[in-house]
């Protein structure tokens, strides 16, 4: 079986219109700017899912809803 019959039509758009974004960007030399936005991202959700800044986020729920009752 071939990628092309492994892969539906509209799998194969979504592609193509991938591809042409990626070359539109590099063109327009964009893409090393959204290739670094896209690593700040992903590094900011990495470090908000951690142990440690959920913890932190928890004990300063705690204290905006103790100062709330005050």
């Amino acid at each position: 079986m071939s990628l092309r019959e492994a892969l539906s039509d509209a799998t194969r758009h979504w592609l193509d219109a991938a591809s042409f974004g990626v070359v539109f960007a590099t063109l327009v030399n964009w893409l090393p700017s959204m290739a670094a936005g896209a690593s700040l991202l992903w590094s900011l959700v990495r470090l908000y899912e951690t142990a440690t800044v959920q913890r932190i986020l928890a004990w300063i729920g705690r204290k905006l809803r103790r100062n709330k009752q005050d």
